[in-house]
């Protein structure tokens, strides 16, 4: 089939859609002009979680393409049906399908084949592009990276250039769908190439077993150590080493600069390279390929649902004030409460924690500094809620008064209240920082990065607003991502009284609309350096403290 037949024949499939926008891009070889195209969902939001589907790659693989082909509609209308957005490559390496061989229609292999996207730099410093089973590297790079000169083929330029206007930090899924005529299977199988915690595709290879067999336990390298013929025909010379053995599901781990391992670089949950054998007839391969798309839908669709429960909480990361309150009332010395080190801002904590693009999960963010209107203080304690002095320093040059600071309780803080109460939630994160040396820690040293709390002492007495298992659970969680984050728990924080614990924690007792709240402080230095926030420090913690939190949601809401 030529390209330009299988893109007419696409194009009629999605004729009757307006929820989708295909977009084409020229790819001008030495030999041929032709043209990759991208359909995407129309509308995605900056907080939709997209599945990437990339298919043809490969010329000579044609399930992909023909099953996307086949069942474009089913598979934009299952990810939508389940508030998922869709980016699809259909057609990769289009010269090279209308050829039946691997690479394009220039016989161009590039350096380390067309699936190439990334490179390693190993600790002694040799740049990499295949890490095979081992995870040792210092640094990856994208393989477009004009300081490595890389060679690499026209499509896989192209690609490459696109994926960098993607919105990838909401890719959450990276499907590359393959299919292996190097190997010589005689016989239909099914195996994969995967990353992290396999045991969660537990419920796909069960379906895919019912379909064919699972080539497992078996030594495969395929597509490795390739050459190309004058002929255009692709071959592979003999291996040795770079031969990986599948796990007794069918799966290999291999960092091999791939799609789906820049993906995994990037940060996307689920990476998977899905092959069937040239053997597997083609209505058994697509179902395999169709298996796996719905499957890690279905995983991303419970993904939200939990998630969406999750109420995150962050109080204290505005510098803002009333509108009520005037600029001329604030004293000379008010500045160090809302800027430094020593002030009472909770400095990113609005970036840090937002876990949105991630998880979904609903968030509120109160819109004025704590200097002004401290949100989380007990309301019955004006001088609390609404402070003249912030430790013995006068914020305004003349107190508020009694009166006036009650009607901001009224408008600002008890309205907050109202919306955390009608939020349909299952687990507050309560989301703080703090600073090693702030005089409100007694300006001694902080012993650890995160601190969290499952109770607070009230009138001498613990009042417990999360059980404790769900306190142990997020740690185990956290050192489990990050070995080396020294996590405090319940230590001098609980002695500090917060309003939103107060009044919707849980403490395992049945209580009508109350649920656990975990508090959470984490140090400032851990993103903050100089004054100014490390981005890349900031995003690894934030996905961190995300997973945590989803893997804790999961963990409790099966129990």
């Amino acid at each position: 089939m030529l390209a330009f037949e299988y893109y007419k024949k696409l194009e009629k499939e999605l004729s009757d859609r307006d929820d989708i926008v295909i977009k084409k891009y020229s790819l001008n070889y030495k030999k041929k002009k032709s043209v990759l195209w991208r359909i995407a969902s129309r509308k995605i939001d900056k907080h939709d979680k997209i599945i990437l589907i990339r298919a043809g790659i490969h010329g000579e693989e044609v399930v992909g393409p023909l099953t996307i082909l086949h069942r474009i509609n089913q598979i934009i209308d299952y990810i939508h049906q389940r508030g998922l957005k869709v980016i699809i490559y259909p057609l990769d390496n289009p010269t090279g399908f209308e050829r039946g061989w691997r690479y394009n229609i220039d016989k161009d292999a590039g350096e380390a084949g067309n699936n190439d996207f990334l490179r390693y730099r190993l600790p002694n410093g040799k740049i990499v592009y295949d890490l095979k089973d081992k995870n040792i590297f210092k640094n990856w790079y994208w393989a477009s990276d004009v300081k490595l000169k890389i060679k690499l083929p026209l499509e896989s330029r192209l690609m490459l250039r696109l994926l960098k206007t993607e919105p990838l930090k909401q890719v959450a899924a990276c499907l590359d769908l393959h299919q292996d005529y190097i190997t010589p299977l005689k016989k239909p199988f099914a195996y994969h190439y995967a990353f992290g915690n396999l045991k969660i595709y537990d419920e796909i290879i069960r379906k895919i077993f019912k379909i064919i067999p699972v080539w497992k336990n078996a030594k495969i390298g395929a597509g490795f150590n390739m050459m190309v013929k004058k002929t255009g025909q692709a071959v592979q010379k003999a291996l040795t080493e770079d031969l990986i053995k599948s796990d007794k599901n069918g799966f290999l781990v291999r960092h091999d600069g791939t799609l789906p391992d820049l993906f995994n670089r990037l940060g996307a949950q689920h990476c998977i390279t899905v092959e069937t054998s040239g053997a597997t007839p083609l209505i058994k391969a697509e179902q395999v390929n169709l298996t796996w798309i719905f499957g890690i839908t279905d995983l991303l669709s419970k993904q939200l649902i939990k998630a969406k429960k999750l109420l995150v909480i962050i109080p204290h990361s505005s510098v803002s004030r009333p509108k009520e309150i005037k600029k001329s009332w604030l004293s000379t010395r008010h500045n160090q409460f809302l800027y430094g080190k020593t002030a009472e801002t909770d400095r990113g904590t609005d970036k840090l924690y937002d876990f949105r693009k991630t998880l979904n999960n609903q968030q509120l963010v109160f819109p004025y500094s704590q200097v002004y209107l401290n949100v989380v203080r007990n309301p019955a304690i004006i001088d609390s809620v609404v402070p003249n002095f912030i430790r013995g320093i006068a914020v305004y040059k003349k107190p508020l008064d009694r009166k006036f600071r009650k009607k901001l309780l009224k408008k600002y803080f008890l309205p907050f209240y109202k919306k955390v109460s009608v939020i349909d939630k299952t687990l507050i994160f309560n989301g703080h920082s703090t600073v090693s040396g702030h005089s409100s820690l007694g300006k001694e040293k902080l012993q650890h990065d995160v601190v969290l709390s499952s109770y607070q002492i009230d009138k001498g007495k613990r009042v417990y607003f999360a059980p404790d298992k769900y306190l142990n659970f997020y740690i185990k969680e956290l050192k489990k991502r990050m070995p080396s984050l020294k996590i405090g728990k319940n230590n001098i924080y609980s002695s500090v009284y917060d309003h939103i614990c107060a009044k919707f924690g849980w403490n395992g007792n049945f209580t009508l609309n109350r649920v656990p709240v975990i508090h959470q402080e984490t140090d400032e230095s851990l993103y903050i350096k100089n004054n100014r926030i490390d981005d890349k420090k900031l995003e690894r913690l934030q996905k961190v403290f995300a997973e945590s939190l989803l893997a804790t949601i999961n963990h409790f809401n099966n129990a």
